[in-house]
């Protein structure tokens, strides 16, 4: 439970700091449009598969992102059921490829990757014991791919895989 608020605490301070918006995300629209997009499909101690966005949004604030981080946020709904999907990269670069786990050393971006499961209040983050795979963030820096096996539940009772594509509107 404390490190799921510090988690969220962490999560909303960056959020303040790169001034995350929040506006309503619905799929659909072309690329550099005014909606979000998601295709999520995740698998292990919860599973399921989506590409409906539903109620708040965060997306990255390309002016503040390489100051602050980069910031995204979306809440996806599968059979009714929210689950609330975020990526934050700290010390963020630009676009490009994130390995995971990353290097140790201080200089690299760092990635926080949250999935909540609402429906069961479970939180699953990345862990460098754990987790494997890839963040991409593509060349217009608001829409990519998360593909990672090993979220780690908080209770460490379980683990989640999962794929996205995602595209949040241009600023």
């Amino acid at each position: 439970m404390v490190r799921t608020l510090s988690i969220a605490v962490s999560a909303a301070l960056l959020l303040a700091a790169c001034g995350g918006s929040g506006g309503t995300a619905t799929s659909g629209g072309g690329v550099g449009g005014g909606s979000a997009a998601i295709d999520l499909t995740f698998s292990g101690t919860v599973s399921g598969s989506t590409q409906r966005l539903e109620g708040r949004r965060d997306c990255p604030d390309l002016d503040v992102a390489k100051q602050a981080g980069w910031v995204m946020i979306l809440n996806a709904i599968v059979d009714g059921k929210r689950y609330e999907l975020s990526l934050i990269i700290s010390r963020y670069k630009g676009p490009g490829t994130l390995q995971l786990p990353l290097p140790a050393d201080s200089s690299s971006s760092s990635v926080l990757i949250t999935f909540i499961d609402h429906p069961n209040n479970i939180a699953y983050v990345n862990s460098r014991e754990t987790t494997t795979g890839s963040v991409v963030v593509n060349s217009d820096q608001v829409s990519g791919k998360i593909d990672v096996k090993g979220l780690q539940d908080v209770g460490k009772l379980g683990k989640v895989s999962l794929t996205a594509t995602f595209r949040c509107p241009a600023r």
